[in-house]
């Protein structure tokens, strides 16, 4: 059965994919404000507490995983993830906490599709009873669920809506609800990490003044990228870059709210002279948002994208992004995840979040909001 609909957020758009999970994960816990993000490099939490009509970023912490624990969205070495969890939730005191999770790669699929008008009083069914001929997979072996493009020109004809279709493998989400029920950290919100990255975006008041652009959030291996056009998601990719897998991060610590010590040693090898391994990086993110442009161009001929804003680590080089320019004949910017947050105690001024914050952010903000 479909998870029921909730209003989407006014000013972030979707709230999720998955609405709901207490319709038809028996495993949902109560209401969250904390986002857990398990990333192919590092295990990344946030908490939020909405004050005075702020979100206030109250906790968080980041630690790095060993390679290969992760790879591509799924979990490789459940061992050593399951121990790093152990060590992660004692550390931030986390044991007991209900979180909201994501679920990225190829198990996941989002795609717009259009439905007959006469189906709009009930979606849940007709996609129950059709969602195989949108989707690759079979739909006993995946999650489903869709939200409502609100934006008129976005509908082929006054015969059809658009919806946001996700669909997204059993197995892949059920694992990672495993590992964290095994640690005693409860998950009751899943989203997918892309649509995560673009909740918290859609709060920076300079993506707030665009309503087609694109969005890259690069952290590690994974480029995770989001076409929105008139406001609603028109095209999302998760992109593997392999010659950014294997450039690991120190070890180190986050434990004062500052950057820690491996993301200090990641920045400082950023300003270094390019190798050529760095160049094969750009090459491969200048061609996939080259092929993400023209995707979404393809969906939308009329699709007039004003910026492409770029989050995560991985953007410091000038010579990068010159290129990147080059390539795409857009204007390029640089934004800051969390310049939507405040930082409890005055601690703001830190901005330790920024460079890897986009999926634990979005999702504490979706969990804020049920």
């Amino acid at each position: 059965m479909l998870p029921s609909r909730v209003p989407m957020m006014p000013t972030v758009r979707p709230s999720t994919i998955f609405q709901k999970l207490q319709t038809f994960w028996p495993w949902s816990k109560s209401h969250s404000t904390i986002g857990l993000d398990m990333g192919s490099h590092a295990i990344t939490f946030v908490e939020l507490q909405h004050r005075r009509g702020r979100n206030h970023v109250s906790r968080w912490g980041s630690e790095p995983l060993e390679p290969n624990v992760i790879e591509h969205g799924r979990i490789t070495n459940r061992s050593s993830l399951v121990a790093a969890l152990h060590a992660f939730v004692h550390k931030y005191r986390l044991k007991g906490a209900s979180v909201a999770m994501a679920v990225n790669g190829a198990s996941v699929m989002v795609k717009r599709i259009h439905v007959p008008t006469r189906h709009h009083h009930d979606l849940d069914a007709y996609l129950r009873w059709e969602g195989a001929h949108y989707i690759p997979y079979d739909p006993d072996d995946v999650y489903l669920d869709f939200s409502v493009c609100s934006s008129v020109s976005q509908v082929a004809s006054s015969e059809e809506i658009a919806l946001l279709l996700v669909a997204a493998k059993r197995d892949a989400v059920d694992e990672r609800r495993d590992v964290l029920e095994e640690v005693n950290v409860h998950p009751v919100i899943c989203d997918v990490e892309a649509l995560a990255c673009l909740n918290l975006a859609s709060l920076n008041a300079e993506v707030q003044t665009h309503n087609s652009y694109l969005l890259a959030n690069l952290d590690g291996g994974i480029m995770t990228v989001v076409v929105v056009a008139q406001g609603e998601p028109l095209l999302l990719r998760d992109v593997s870059v392999p010659s950014l897998s294997n450039q690991r991060v120190a070890d180190g610590t986050s434990e004062n709210l500052g950057q820690p010590q491996w993301f200090h040693e990641a920045q400082a090898s950023q300003e270094t002279d390019s190798s050529l391994s760095e160049k094969m990086s750009w090459f491969e993110i200048v061609s996939e948002l080259k092929r993400t442009v023209e995707g979404a161009r393809e969906l939308q001929p009329d699709l007039d994208i004003e910026c492409v804003f770029l989050g995560g680590r991985g953007w410091n080089s000038s010579q990068f992004l010159e290129e990147l320019r080059q390539s795409l004949m857009l204007p390029l910017s640089l934004i800051d995840p969390v310049a939507s947050l405040e930082w409890s105690r005055g601690r703001r001024s830190a901005r330790p979040l920024a460079p890897f914050s986009g999926v634990a952010g979005g999702l504490a903000l979706r969990a804020q909001h049920g």
